[in-house]
C-alpha cells in the first residue's frame, strides 16, 4: 500500500534495487588486473598506468594513479593464490588470443559451440611478466578444469569496467563491492567449495578494447561468467559475442537499456529507466509533501547517458508531483557551476537533480552555496556517495536507491554486508550505493552458483539463475525472477534515503517501494 502523502502510482512493498548510469567519457589506456581475489587486490589506475595494493585501493579522485608502478608489481601468477599478477593489455594478448581447437560446450540454448584455447601463458611486452593462464590451458570456454591435487578448481569470472578517468567515481565503487563479496565468499570456503577467481579488466571506456578484453576473458582466461559489468560506455557492441558464447553477465551497473534487452544479462536490481524512476520517485515521496515541487535538472553534456537520464527524469517528474522549471546541460570538466546555479535559482527551483559524476555533484552544491542558494538535492542512485551527508554545502538530500540502503543493519543480509566491510574491507572500502550494488551482484552469483559442480561450468550458473523465482536475496533487492531464453523483467523498486544532522536516515523504516505498473 502507498504511504499517505505519496504521489499516485507508487506503492510500498516489492523489492530493493541497485545502481546508476555512469556518465563520463574516459581516455586512458585499458589494463587487465588478474589476481587471486582472496589475497592482494590489484586495480587499474588512470592515465594508462597500473596500480596495485594489498586490500582495496581507494584513489582520492578515482582517476589518479595509485599504488606501485608496473615495474614494482609482483610477478607470481594470480592463479597460484599467493600474489596478484598485473599486466597491461595493450592489445597483443587480448586482441590476438590463440585460435587452437577446443572441445565443444553447451550454450544457453542447448546448442554447442567451439572457441580457441589459449597458449599456456603470454608475456607482458613491457616487463616479461608471465600472465596466469586461467583454470587450465585445455579447458574450453565456459568449462573449468579439475586440479591435480584433489582440491576443487576455481570459479573464474571476469569483471569489465570503465575504471579509468572521471567515470571511475561511479564505476569503481561498484567494482569494489564485487571484490568485497569475492573476498567474503572465499573466506567462507568459496562457491560450494570452489574458490572464486576474479579477473578485472579496465577498458578505459573504449568499445574496441572492451571487445578484445571480453574475448580474452572467454577464450584465454576461460571465464565461465561475467560478474559486475560496470562498462556502460563501452560494452554495448560486445553483446552479440557474449550471446554467441552463451556466457551470462551476472550483475551490472544498472544503467543501460541492454540490461533488459539481452537474455544473457541478469541485472541484480532495477536498471535503465526503472532505476531512474525510483530515484525520482524516492525524492518526490519525501519532498513533494513538504511543498518542494519546483525541480531543476543539470546533466553532463559529454555523455549520452546523462541526456538519457535527463529525458527520463523530465518525463517522470510531473507524474510524481514535480514541476520542471529549469533544465540544462553542464560539463563535468567545469571547476565551477555558478551560472547554472543562478539560472536554477532565478527559475524558482527548490530541488536540484544533478546527473553527472559524483565529484560534479559536490562541485555543483559548492557553487550554489556560494550564491546563497541551498536547494534540496537528489541524484541517480549509483552516484549517491556516503560523503554527501558530510558536505556542508548540501543542507538537504533526499532520493530513492535501487538496492538496500548501505547504512542499514538489523537483518541477516544487511548485517552480513556490514561484517564483510569490517573483516574483508579493512576500512578501505567506501560506503555508498555503488559498493552495495556490487555486493548485491555477488549475492546473486552466490545464489546461482550454490550447487556448483566439479569442474565449474557456465551451464551450472545459468541453471541457477533460471531457477530464481521472486527471490529478493534476503531483502537487499527486488524480487528477482529469470527464465531461460527470456530477458529480465522490468521492475521499478527503490528505498527512500535522506540526510539529517550529518547522518543517513531511512524516513520510512527501510520500506521497499515499487511502481504500481510497468515502467518502460
Amino acid at each position: 500500500m502507498a504511504k499517505a502523502g505519496f504521489p499516485k502510482g507508487v506503492k510500498g512493498g516489492g523489492s530493493v534495487l541497485a545502481l546508476l548510469a555512469l556518465t563520463v567519457l574516459t581516455a586512458s589506456c585499458g589494463t587487465r588486473v588478474d589476481r587471486a581475489a582472496a589475497t592482494a587486490t590489484a586495480i587499474p589506475a588512470g592515465s594508462g598506468s597500473v596500480g596495485a595494493s594489498v586490500g582495496y585501493p581507494l584513489p582520492s579522485d578515482r582517476g589518479a594513479t595509485v599504488g606501485a608502478t608496473p615495474a614494482a608489481l609482483p610477478s607470481t601468477p594470480a592463479s597460484s593464490g599467493s600474489a596478484a599478477a598485473v599486466t597491461p593489455v595493450a592489445g597483443s594478448a587480448a586482441a590476438n588470443p590463440s585460435r587452437a581447437a577446443s572441445p565443444s560446450r553447451p550454450t544457453a540454448s542447448g546448442q554447442t559451440s567451439t572457441a580457441g584455447a589459449p597458449a599456456a601463458a603470454s608475456k607482458d611486452a613491457a616487463h616479461g611478466t608471465p600472465v596466469a593462464g586461467g583454470v587450465g590451458d585445455q579447458a574450453a570456454p565456459g568449462i573449468g578444469q579439475p586440479t591435480d591435487d584433489g582440491k576443487k578448481s576455481p570459479v573464474v569470472v571476469a569483471t569489465m569496467c570503465n575504471c579509468s578517468g572521471p567515470a571511475s567515481s561511479a564505476a569503481f565503487p561498484i567494482v569494489q563491492g564485487g571484490q568485497l563479496w569475492v573476498k567474503a565468499i572465499n573466506a567462507r570456503g568459496g562457491l560450494n567449495g570452489h574458490p572464486v577467481r576474479q579477473i578485472l579488466y579496465d577498458d578505459g571506456g573504449d568499445p574496441a578494447r572492451n571487445r578484445a578484453q571480453v574475448q580474452d576473458a572467454v577464450e584465454r582466461q576461460h571465464a565461465i561468467a561475467f560478474f559486475v559489468e560496470a562498462a556502460p560506455l563501452s560494452a554495448k557492441g560486445t553483446i552479440p559475442y557474449i550471446e554467441s558464447k552463451g556466457i551470462p553477465v551476472v550483475g551490472t551497473s544498472l544503467s543501460d537499456a541492454w540490461d533488459y534487452e539481452s537474455p544473457m544479462y541478469f541485472p541484480q536490481a532495477s536498471a535503465d529507466r526503472p532505476m531512474i524512476y525510483g530515484s525520482v520517485a524516492g525524492a518526490a515521496q519525501q519532498l513533494v509533501p513538504a511543498g518542494k515541487t519546483k525541480l531543476a535538472v543539470a546533466y553532463c553534456a559529454e555523455a549520452e547517458q546523462c541526456a538519457w537520464l535527463e529525458k527520463a527524469a523530465a518525463e517522470y517528474a510531473p507524474k510524481l508531483g514535480f514541476q520542471v522549471v529549469y533544465d540544462s546541460p553542464v560539463s563535468f570538466a567545469q571547476p565551477d557551476y555558478t551560472a547554472s546555479c543562478l539560472a536554477a535559482r532565478n527559475a524558482g527551483a527548490q530541488v536540484v537533480a544533478v546527473f553527472a559524476d559524483t565529484n560534479s555533484v559536490s562541485r555543483y552544491a559548492t557553487s550554489c552555496a556560494r550564491q546563497g542558494f541551498r536547494p534540496a538535492f537528489f541524484v541517480a542512485a549509483p552516484t549517491l556517495a556516503d560523503r554527501f551527508k558530510d558536505d556542508p554545502n548540501i543542507d538537504s538530500f533526499a532520493s530513492g536507491v535501487n538496492v538496500f540502503p548501505f547504512f542499514q543493519s538489523g537483518t541477516p543480509a544487511t548485517d552480513e554486508y556490514r561484517e564483510a566491510l569490517r573483516l574483508q574491507g579493512g576500512g578501505k572500502i567506501p560506503a555508498g550505493v555503488g559498493t552495495a550494488t556490487g555486493w548485491v551482484a555477488g549475492k546473486l552469483l552466490e545464489k546461482a552458483g550454490a550447487g556448483m559442480p566439479e569442474p565449474p561450468t557456465t551451464a551450472a550458473i545459468l541453471k541457477g539463475l533460471w531457477s530464481l523465482q521472486n527471490d529478493d536475496l534476503g531483502g537487499i533487492t527486488h524480487a528477482l525472477t529469470f527464465a531461460q531464453g527470456k530477458t529480465a523483467p522490468r521492475v521499478a523498486c527503490w528505498f527512500n534515503v535522506a540526510t539529517k544532522g550529518g547522518a543517513w536516515i531511512s524516513p520510512d523504516g527501510f520500506q521497499r517501494h515499487c511502481a504500481a505498473g510497468l515502467v518502460n
